[in-house]
């Protein structure tokens, strides 16, 4: 009952930090006092404690690239064509009455500060390269944005921008060009505020996602250690730690991009291309993982067709992208529909093959419920991003890590069960020793006093106490008595095995005759394969060492 009221608490927590993020991404919860206006930000009352996005009324300019001037004003020849539009927000609708997403524009923003000082900006999510300048002069750019196609080179990284304002202003102006994406322009927020405060957030930022990539490459060696230390006969450890291998792979191309450090001349095509193959393979070793791990009544047919599906996309994704530049030659947005559909169909199977876990009811079921409520809000929240392009990255994580510690917690309680078992047997079977000691110790007390009897009797008879024997009768009281010999004998050998058990037999040293050891050990060579050595060493007061070597010829 406990346990289930604790589960509740957490579900509802889980459901309520989602809840607040996803319609925080949505604007519903803004109610910052900072907004631009007609392409004017004024921050004359910001006390410069905390950063602001400058989210509003940017000024735009459709269809032109328009490279700042800090010596004159260059956008007053473009009067004409100035729009003020809101960000964030896709440029689709803005661009043309036709509302397409591809073309260029110019977005431009002038921020009024409290005071002159060195100031930073944090681009986000922009569709699909851009180009910034502050007071006229370039301070970074992803991507080539030009009027030309042939010209254009996309990027989606998300990097940090520092300027000083001049008179108590700043005009932040943003070249964007988009030829492949189904949504243009600036479409997350821009973080704002002083250098300090705008690079401790990215290393922040930096930091958690370090921590999430680390973590899940620990979970990764841990279980496929395991994995071989359990002679691979746990095949879900091998999928559970390929399956975090793939999501730290994955996290490390997104956002703060973590796999520069290792590939720094990385392109952005080859990103995207490692993307789309992560993704790929955590949908699938996540698949299979499931299926091994519960050992459903899934169908096996349905399974194999799937896993063969994602493994074939993900060979045709390194292979195109080895043949040619996959992303510059084919449709950015045709290549996401069919990954995004491919694993779309494979994660909801994954979904079914989870409530179908939680319904069999065992004592597994507390771990499996939010493994499954964890996983559907994260495939919600991947659904959210794909179809509004809105930026909540923060729950997402957080869904996946709560997810795959619960994954992590399940795999131990599997164990921990397994190794209960195992104490529980062992424990089982040294009772049952115990037992069959004691069987054989009353076995043999109850069975030496007979046959000490027989030998007895048979001895009498044979001495002639009681008169003498036939021949027959001799030799049916020999066999009698050799019989009873050797089955006192046995029984004086099961009574000494249970004294050893018991620790009871006490060792008297004596002298003994080393050529009747030797003779002993010449016997034993002689049944062993050739060329194997024998040495015996006894170590006494008397003798310091004594060896013999014999080898069979």
């Amino acid at each position: 009952m406990k346990n289930r009221k604790f589960l509740s608490l957490i579900m509802i927590a889980i459901t309520l930090l989602t809840t607040y993020f996803v319609l925080h991404s949505f604007r519903i919860f803004d109610s910052s006092t900072f907004a631009a206006k007609n392409g004017v930000l004024s921050l004359q009352h910001w006390d410069r404690q905390d950063e602001l996005e400058l989210d509003g009324e940017w000024d735009f300019y459709p269809e032109e690239l328009i490279v700042p001037n800090p010596d004159e004003d260059v956008f007053d020849r473009y009067k004409t064509k100035r729009q003020s539009i809101p960000v964030p927000a896709p440029w689709n609708r803005y661009k043309s009455e036709k509302a397409v997403p591809y073309g260029t524009g110019t977005y431009r923003l002038l921020i009024q500060v409290p005071e002159d000082d060195l100031y930073g900006v944090k681009l986000n999510t922009i569709r699909n390269a851009n180009k910034v300048y502050i007071n006229g002069q370039e301070l970074g750019s992803a991507g080539v944005p030009s009027q030309r196609a042939e010209e254009y080179r996309f990027d989606y990284k998300k990097y940090v921008v520092l300027g000083n304002s001049k008179n108590k202003q700043i005009e932040l102006v943003i070249l964007v060009a988009n030829y492949d994406y189904a949504v243009g322009g600036i479409v997350s927020s821009l973080d704002f505020g002083l250098a300090d405060q705008i690079l401790s957030e990215q290393g922040r930022a930096k930091f958690v996602e370090g921590f999430l990539i680390s973590g899940y490459l620990l979970f990764s060696f841990i279980y496929f250690t395991a994995y071989v230390q359990h002679k691979r006969r746990f095949r879900y450890e091998l999928y559970f730690s390929l399956f975090c291998l793939a999501q730290a792979l994955h996290i490390s191309t997104i956002n703060e991009r973590w796999i520069y450090l290792l590939f720094p001349e990385l392109s952005p095509s080859s990103q995207l291309e490692i993307q789309a193959i992560s993704l790929t393979l955590f949908v699938l070793f996540f698949l299979l993982f499931v299926y091994h791990f519960f050992n459903l009544t899934a169908s096996r047919r349905i399974v194999a067709a799937l896993s063969a599906m994602l493994g074939i996309q993900a060979l045709a994704v390194y292979t195109l992208s080895i043949t040619f530049d996959l992303m510059v030659n084919v449709s950015f947005t045709l290549i996401q529909l069919i990954i995004s559909g491919t694993t779309a169909i494979g994660y909801v199977y994954i979904f079914i093959l989870l409530l179908k876990a939680y319904r069999q009811k065992t004592d597994e079921s507390n771990y499996v419920l939010i493994v499954v409520y964890t996983f559907a809000l994260y495939g919600i929240l991947l659904l959210i991003v794909l179809l509004f392009e809105v930026d909540i990255e923060i729950p997402s994580f957080l869904l996946f890590l709560i997810m795959v510690m619960s994954l992590a917690l399940l795999l131990s309680h599997r164990s921990q069960q397994a190794y209960n078992k195992v104490e529980e047997m062992s424990n089982e079977l040294l009772e049952f020793d115990r037992m069959k000691d004691e069987f054989l110790v009353k076995t043999s007390h109850e069975l030496g006093t007979p046959l000490h009897g027989i030998m007895n009797l048979s001895q009498s008879l044979l001495e002639g106490v009681e008169g003498p024997l036939k021949r027959k009768q001799q030799e049916s009281a020999i066999l009698i008595h050799s019989v009873s010999r050797r089955l006192a004998g046995l029984v004086k050998d099961l009574s000494f095995i249970s004294k050893i058990k018991r620790g009871e037999v006490s060792f008297t040293a004596k002298p003994i005759d080393i050529r009747m050891v030797e003779e002993v050990l010449a016997e034993i060579a002689m049944s062993c394969p050739p060329l194997r050595l024998f040495k015996l060493s006894i170590r006494s007061r008397q003798i310091c060492r004594l060896s013999t070597r014999m080898s069979r010829s």
